[in-house]
């Protein structure tokens, strides 16, 4: 069975991580797909 608990915090790890990487990486393409995929995985968590 999934646990949404689980797969909430998954998530909010993926997250965590991408802010990292957004506030390291000073390479405009690599922070434009960063971004991209942090506001999606913002959105399936609301």
């Amino acid at each position: 069975m999934d646990n949404p608990l689980i797969k909430q915090q998954e998530e909010s790890n993926k997250i965590t991580e991408l802010v990292k990487l957004i506030k390291s990486n000073p390479d405009p393409r690599e922070l434009k797909r960063a971004l991209a995929i942090k506001m999606s995985l913002d959105r399936q968590l609301r």
